[in-house]
């Protein structure tokens, strides 16, 4: 089995420090890898709720109820762990974010769990100085379980030497090499000029499949079927990049 972790259950961050998409919870159950519950502060495709955020760290009241209820969602649906997704930690709040991670972590391993904790893409300022903003990744990696790093979304960006290897680099001066993980996106990437365009798997393969065409619009149940496609692309040898 190639899985060894997954993140199958997202909540949402509330205002009174609660979380949101705690209704049909799907169990964790005995599984052959390890599952963690993600807490987020961002619905997908929209724009992080730092004010939620920065609210949480600055009030010792909602932390504790965050962390309670992290804790029993945890246990009562038998995850490793729970997974801290937080984006867009305000830099003067670092301190603080840190002290929320590390109180965390210490209630999560009295109950046997453990604590994932997503960070933001830190800036490279220099050839050895880089800018993680709101994130303090050698305390963090001191306090978690595993620190989960941006993978970049340009293909080129992991050729040797570049900036993926540099970003490791660092990652793995600052916090302990066992720990690291890596987030690649899942989607293919189509290159246009300069421009790097995500594209899903059915959308990258419509071109190349073009269109369906069957042997019949009716068929009987037993009944054989031929199935082609036909597509404008013209068909040339796959070449390969040795960058990437």
């Amino acid at each position: 089995n190639a899985t060894t972790m997954v993140f199958p259950a997202v909540l949402t961050l509330r205002g009174d420090g609660s979380v949101d998409g705690t209704v049909d919870l799907p169990p964790a159950g005995e599984t052959p890898y390890k599952t963690f519950l993600t807490v987020r502060n961002f619905e997908q495709g929209q724009v992080p709720r730092t004010d939620l955020l920065s609210n949480l760290l600055i009030d010792g009241g909602l932390q504790e109820v965050q962390i309670n209820t992290l804790a029993e969602l945890a246990a009562s649906g038998l995850y490793t762990g729970i997974a801290l997704d937080y984006r867009g930690v305000d830099p003067p709040l670092r301190e603080d974010y840190t002290r929320f991670v590390n109180n965390l972590a210490n209630r999560l391993h009295q109950d046997g769990k453990q604590l994932a904790v997503f960070v933001d893409t830190p800036l490279q300022q220099s050839e050895d100085a880089w800018e993680t903003y709101g994130y303090d990744w050698r305390a963090i990696g001191k306090a978690a379980d595993l620190v989960v790093i941006p993978g970049s979304e340009n293909p080129l960006d992991y050729a040797a030497g570049g900036n993926m290897e540099k970003l490791l680099e660092f990652a793995t001066d600052e916090v302990d090499r066992f720990k690291v993980q890596l987030r690649i996106p899942a989607h293919s990437v189509e290159q246009s000029g300069a421009y790097f365009i995500p594209r899903g798997y059915a959308e990258a393969l419509r071109p190349l499949a073009g269109t369906v065409t069957t042997s019949g619009d009716v068929l009987q149940p037993g009944e054989s079927v031929q199935a082609g496609t036909q597509s404008d692309i013209i068909a040339s040898p796959l070449q390969f990049d040795p960058a990437t």
